[in-house]
């Protein structure tokens, strides 16, 4: 068997299969996902191992499992390595492989989003106000014709009670006056 050092590859992020020859640049949007790993070489029916470092941290310990869970991470570029191994091959020798993962933000962590929040409070205070006044407009305006109709229905009844008052007022005095004269 040879003593070649693996060749490591990604096949799948959250089972969505990664093309063999793509370039390593995926973008997601769950800030945890599992990587399904796998290597291709000579010594391959030997155990294989498995380390993986994200953003220039330590490398991980070797385990023989080919999912890499991995932990949340912040929104943003980031950039995973893995490496493969079997015994007898040193360290030093073997090569990594480059995963560049963007991790999108959720939409309300994104850039844009105080400003599109802020301009649809601005629509809505101004609906909000738009609306208010229009409704104490409008009352107003209801206040003002009731006084309206309130104040032509009393010029009406004093129209129509006028004559009639007059009328009996002279008639009362006539009466009295009659009723004055001496024999």
């Amino acid at each position: 068997m040879s003593n070649e050092p693996l060749r490591p590859y990604f096949q799948k992020i959250d089972n969505r299969r990664i093309e063999f020859n793509s370039s390593k640049n995926i973008s997601i949007e769950k800030n945890t996902f599992t990587l399904k790993i796998g290597s291709i070489g000579f010594n391959r029916p030997q155990k294989t191992l498995y380390s993986h470092k994200i953003d220039g941290n330590d490398w991980s310990e070797w385990i023989s499992s080919d999912l890499i869970f991995i932990k949340p991470l912040s929104h943003g570029q980031h950039v995973i390595k893995i490496r493969a191994k079997t015994e007898g091959i040193a360290e030093d020798r073997l090569i990594p492989v480059v995963l560049n993962v963007n991790v999108t933000a959720p939409f309300y962590q994104s850039p844009n989003f105080a400003k599109y929040l802020g301009f649809i409070s601005a629509i809505l205070f101004g609906w909000f106000l738009y609306s208010f006044f229009k409704s104490r407009y409008e009352k107003r305006k209801l206040l003002e014709k009731e006084r309206t109709i309130n104040y032509l229905q009393i010029q009406t009844l004093q129209a129509q009670l006028n004559p009639h008052f007059l009328f009996n007022a002279l008639s009362s005095l006539q009466n009295l006056i009659l009723k004055m004269k001496p024999p």
